[in-house]
C-alpha cells in the first residue's frame, strides 16, 4: 500500500494506492483534522469489471459508475476519525482520495500550492464525472480510449442545483472561481484523449494560478 498527504490552510488531502483481491476487504484509519467540517471519499478501481462497495461516510452514494465509487459528508463537531471500508468482487488496484475541507474564503484558495490546487481539480473532475456516470481514471490514458468531458463542462453550467446536497456541499467548499475554471477547462479540452494535465494546467491558467 501507498500512502501519501498533501495539504494546505484549506484542504487536507490522502491519496491511497492498494492492492484489493477477491472479496478481500481494505480498512483504513483517518484521523479527521481539527476544524474541517466536510470530508469527501473518491475510490476508483482500476479493473473495468470491478463492482465496489464502500463504508465509512455517508450512506448515499453520489457516482453512477460501478468502479468509481463517491462520498461526500459534513462532520459532526465531535468526529474524530473515519475508518474506510472497501470491497470488490474481483482483484483489483485500488485508488482512494480523501478530502478534508474547510470554507476559508478566496484568499485561502488563492494561496495554493500547485501540486495541491491540482489535486483539488482532479477530485473536482473525477467527482463530478462520476456522479453524471463517466469513467474518469488517470491511468486509462494508456488504453488510448477517449473520454467525452463536455457533459461536465455542462453539468458545472448552470445546473448545480440539479446536484445532490452532499455533492453541492463539497462544491461549495470551494472558491467559486475554482469552479468556473474547472469548467472552462472542460469546456475547452472537449473530447480528448484522457490527459487530465491538460485539464488541471487549463484550469490553473484561468484563475491566473500558473506562469
Amino acid at each position: 500500500m501507498k500512502h501519501r498527504t498533501t495539504k494546505n490552510d484549506a484542504i487536507h488531502l490522502h491519496h491511497i494506492e492498494a492492492d484489493v483481491k477477491e472479496g478481500q476487504e481494505f480498512v483504513q484509519k483517518i484521523e479527521i483534522p481539527e476544524g474541517y467540517e466536510t470530508g469527501a471519499v473518491l475510490v476508483e478501481s482500476q479493473n473495468t469489471k470491478s463492482t465496489l462497495t464502500v463504508e465509512g461516510i455517508a450512506n448515499q452514494e453520489l457516482s453512477r459508475y460501478n468502479r468509481v465509487k463517491l462520498r461526500v459528508s459534513r462532520f459532526t463537531a465531535n468526529a474524530k476519525v473515519i475508518v474506510l471500508r472497501v470491497k470488490s468482487e474481483v482483484a483489483t488496484q485500488i485508488r482512494v482520495t480523501v478530502a478534508f475541507m474547510k470554507a476559508k474564503g478566496a484568499a485561502a484558495w488563492k494561496k495554493l500550492p500547485c501540486l495541491v490546487c491540482k489535486e483539488v481539480c482532479r477530485l473536482l473532475v473525477s467527482a463530478l464525472l462520476a456522479h453524471i456516470g463517466i469513467p474518469y481514471l488517470d491511468v486509462d490514458a494508456s488504453t488510448g480510449k477517449t473520454v467525452d468531458v463536455s457533459q461536465g463542462a455542462e453539468a458545472l453550467s448552470g445546473t448545480g442545483n440539479q446536484l445532490p446536497n452532499w455533492l453541492r456541499e463539497l462544491f461549495d467548499q470551494v472558491d467559486p472561481r475554482m469552479i468556473a475554471a474547472v469548467r472552462g477547462a472542460l469546456e475547452f479540452v472537449g473530447k480528448v484523449l484522457d490527459v487530465p494535465d491538460r485539464i488541471y494546467e487549463k484550469t490553473c491558467e484561468l484563475l491566473g494560478l500558473c506562469p
